[in-house]
């Protein structure tokens, strides 16, 4: 898949803002208490699909409810749970979905 393929897929849900510089595209969203996310694409000739399939995979609940935790106490960890895992869930079926329009 094309990396312009990608992102036109993937802008047509409308679940990420995306920015632009000369080395990394950015595609930003906030989960449903509203915390900011990023996936990180850098461009250095790994397709974009690749690169966000891998960040998909790597994803760790637990590490970012700590790092979460480290900056803000205001939201309890089984809220921040439940937030993250549905932010994880929502990354997932952006993954099915993509690898269905790539066949």
């Amino acid at each position: 898949m094309t990396n312009q393929t990608f992102l036109s897929i993937v802008n047509k849900y409308g679940f990420f803002e995306f920015e632009e510089t000369a080395c990394h595209f950015y595609m930003m969203t906030k989960t449903r208490l509203g915390i900011q996310k990023t996936v990180i694409l850098k461009k250095d000739g790994t397709p974009f699909f690749e690169q966000f399939k891998d960040a998909v995979k790597r994803y760790d609940v637990d590490g970012d409810i700590d790092q979460y935790r480290d900056v803000d106490k205001s939201i309890g960890i089984r809220d921040l749970l439940v937030d993250f895992e549905n932010y994880a869930c929502l990354l997932n079926k952006h993954v099915k979905v993509l690898e269905i329009k790539n066949k």
